[in-house]
């Protein structure tokens, strides 16, 4: 049974390292859902999260849940659940083709989460990777500078010992077929109000309870 943390601990770890600088909680959670999302992507390890309602910004763009690894399908659920085409850039997904509400939904492949306080979960033997991403990201500016108190020897040692934790762990992505699918974790929509920082659209649906 895998033993799982959350970015609190990986927020803890670095304001004990450096009690000087401010870290921002939002920030270190994105950085720390990276690594297992894009770094270290094991889908072995992940649920499938079906009819997340997001919101829409001005009928052309959404965000994705930071817990993302694979997006399986955008579709509108108020017209028959008809698929909709759209274009990627990162994280936002823009250009909805034939579109027009404040709410989509998708369903997706994504980081198991505490269903109790929607926080996504981070494993374990990540914990170390997170508080090095963190370090790159949150020092990367600084690095620039001597006087910053993070000159470029250390940062380039951090990012060098980055590389090797990356690679140990890094699952192999395979094909998926349809058992593997049936098998995985179902998390419904309606069951969660929110993905860590980002609430879902439930105040527009019919069947959920307004967050």
């Amino acid at each position: 049974m895998p033993s799982y943390i959350t970015h609190e601990a990986v927020l803890r770890e670095l304001e004990d390292q450096f009690p000087d600088k401010k870290w921002d909680e939002a920030m270190v959670y994105r950085w720390c859902q990276q690594i297992e999302t894009l770094y270290i992507a094991d889908p072995d390890a992940m649920w499938k999260y079906m009819e997340i309602p997001l919101n829409v910004v001005n009928n052309s763009k959404f965000y994705l849940p930071d817990n993302l690894y694979k997006l399986l399908d955008v579709f509108d659920k108020n017209n028959n659940n008809v698929r909709v085409r759209y274009n990627r850039q990162g994280n936002v997904v823009k250009n909805l083709y034939n579109f027009e509400g404040d709410v989509i939904w998708v369903n997706y492949i994504g980081t198991p989460m505490n269903t109790k306080t929607c926080i996504p979960y981070i494993h374990e033997t990540h914990f170390i990777a997170c508080v090095t991403l963190c370090q790159l990201n949150g020092f990367k500016a600084e690095s620039l500078y001597t006087q910053s108190g993070i000159n470029l020897s250390t940062y380039n040692t951090w990012e060098q010992r980055f590389d090797g934790m990356i690679q140990a762990p890094k699952a192999d992505v395979r094909d998926w077929g349809a058992q593997e699918f049936a098998d995985m974790t179902i998390i419904m929509g309606d069951e969660i109000p929110k993905i860590g920082f980002q609430p879902l659209a439930h105040k527009y649906t019919n069947n959920a309870t307004s967050v």
